[in-house]
């Protein structure tokens, strides 16, 4: 279906916005790691995947981070390669201090393009290690009632709004 397009478009688009013609310094992470869209979204493949990435930095936490800039979008972007294992769930540890890390790496903004809430606990993991969270839901597609469950699912303090698209 085209629910993770959607999804990783307001991401995308959330990150572009950020860095607009280059005012602050962003960074867009995919950990949508079963199916990722990113690199095919923007072109670009990943030398060294985000997923494998994390894995290393778990042993080897000072290894210098790999990030692809997209310097028309003022971007620096984190994808996934589609071709590497997916059958990890996303490392909640290694990703809380990756965060910790590239706060203090001068970004402004990191925008995390995570996977869907419902049918997963990767996104719970994530939230812990995030200032906040945004719920996207699209139109005549998302019922009242999987809304309800997502919002449920996720921590309310950290909940800072709802996108819905077409």
């Amino acid at each position: 279906g085209k629910g993770g397009v959607g999804k990783s478009t307001v991401a995308l688009n959330l990150a572009m916005a950020l860095a607009e013609c280059g005012r602050a310094k962003v960074l867009l992470i995919e950990c949508h790691l079963r199916r990722p869209q990113l690199g095919a979204a923007l072109h670009v493949a990943p030398s060294w995947c985000f997923a494998e990435q994390l894995a290393a930095h778990r042993h080897q936490p000072n290894l210098p981070w790999s990030f692809i800039d997209i310097p028309q979008l003022w971007l620096h972007v984190a994808p996934v390669n589609p071709r590497i294992e997916r059958h990890q769930l996303l490392d909640a540890p290694a990703f809380a201090i990756a965060m910790e890390r590239l706060r203090h790496a001068g970004y402004h903004h990191i925008v995390v393009d995570a996977p869907p809430v419902l049918g997963s606990a990767d996104v719970n993991l994530m939230q812990d290690a995030a200032d906040g969270t945004l719920l996207v839901a699209r139109a005549g597609r998302t019922t009242a009632r999987d809304l309800r469950r997502a919002a449920d699912q996720l921590s309310p303090t950290r909940l800072l709004g709802m996108v819905l698209i077409e």
